[in-house]
């Protein structure tokens, strides 16, 4: 019999090490992958997860004494000794309802599903249909069009109850200032403000909170559209989510300096909004997940349109994830030093932008940019020179 010896390189030596180890995971069922994220069960029961960890898919550290792990595209699941069952991540589909399962003996996950087969031989689900996730989204919207509805059924019962003559009287005192435009002093110009100011936006929906104003929706239909400083002298200092979403009348919008939060979904699909104007000494602090997602033609801040530079104030601390993904229309944007987290794919899709100006030493509050922007060669640090 012929025998032939042979020697492997150190390379070849790491790579069958490296292939046998693989495979011993995956056949042990060590080792569940999903679409961007790995979760690894470790000898002692414990779970470890790399990856993105955008909606929660990685949080298993707490995780004991498991015995099988399993991964679908944006959750994890874990059967632990005691045949019940863990779930981290998306829940959309109901993927991670299995906190009441018990008796497991074999678990699985693919996509948005997560399905068990107990140690009687039954056979659990969790999932809802698609029917389902569709009903909750038409029940969202249907909620916030019955908001709108009853604060504009509100503004109408306010505005009825104000008489014909104090109508009149209001009338005949605007119409008094008007005549006096040109001889009113500094002082009178405030008081006329002032005036003008203290009456409640018809166009707007809003509720009064601790003695803050939040915009609740919008049913008019101004291009340009001021949100006020006051609305029953309370200051206005959140936009509420969902308020001004796909409403495509809109191209120019004037936020207050008083206003601090602009929540998820505000001014999402707002397709003709081309100008955020923001006054220098704004007190905005965060900007919701989605904000201005889709806001295609969103060019910037400055006061020439042609300028096309998005300027946010410094006091910024929280830009979301995806708060101007799909802005196809961003070229430039400036962030303060304030800032101190940028959210997942927050200037993602945005096509035409060639500079996101960084201001020197907040990378490593940030972590990753390229999980902020698609192309790191738009990245420029510390401030335009203009």
């Amino acid at each position: 019999m012929l025998v032939t010896f042979f020697r492997l390189s150190e390379q070849e030596r790491q790579e069958h090490y490296l292939a046998k180890s693989t495979s011993d995971i995956l056949k042990r069922k060590k080792l569940a992958i999903g679409t961007a994220h790995m979760a690894v069960l470790e000898d002692d029961g414990t779970v470890s997860a790399y990856g993105d960890n955008s909606r929660g898919q990685c949080e298993v550290a707490a995780w004991r004494d498991m015995q099988k792990i399993a991964a679908g595209d944006f959750h994890t699941v874990g059967l632990k000794k005691d045949g019940t069952v863990l779930a981290a991540g998306d829940n959309t589909y109901g993927q991670c309802n299995v906190g009441e399962w018990s008796g497991v003996a074999e678990l699985f996950a693919e996509r948005n599903l997560t399905t068990a087969f107990t140690q009687d031989g039954g056979m659990l689900v969790a999932a809802v249909k698609p029917e389902a996730v569709q009903a909750e989204k038409e029940n969202e919207e249907a909620a916030r069009k019955e908001r709108a509805f009853v604060a504009k059924k509100e503004q109408e019962k306010l505005l009825a109850g104000v008489n014909a003559r104090t109508a009149a009287q209001i009338c005949e005192r605007i119409e008094a200032l008007l005549k006096q435009q040109q001889s009113v002093s500094e002082n009178n110009t405030a008081r006329l403000e002032q005036l003008l100011k203290s009456s409640p936006p018809t166009s707007f929906g809003y509720k009064i909170v601790n003695g803050q104003a939040y915009i609740l929706s919008y049913t008019g239909d101004e291009r340009d559209m001021v949100i006020p400083e006051t609305i029953e002298g309370a200051p206005v200092t959140m936009i509420e989510a969902r308020a001004f979403e796909n409403d495509s009348s809109i191209e120019r919008v004037v936020l207050p300096q008083s206003l601090q939060i602009i929540r998820k979904y505000a001014f999402r699909g707002c397709v003709n909004l081309r100008k955020l104007d923001i006054p220098d000494n704004s007190n905005l602090k965060t900007i919701g997940e989605c904000a201005f997602e889709n806001c295609e033609r969103l060019i910037g801040t400055a006061d020439s349109l042609s300028q096309k530079r998005l300027v946010l104030p410094n006091g910024i601390q929280s830009i979301n994830r995806w708060a101007f993904a799909q802005c196809q229309s961003l070229q430039t944007v400036v962030i303060p030093e304030s800032i101190q987290t940028i959210g997942f794919g927050a200037f993602s899709e945005c096509t035409s932008l060639d500079k996101l100006w960084l201001p020197h030493g907040v990378q490593n509050r940030l972590g990753r940019l390229d999980l902020i922007v698609d192309r790191l060669n738009c990245l420029q640090w510390g401030a335009p020179s203009d």
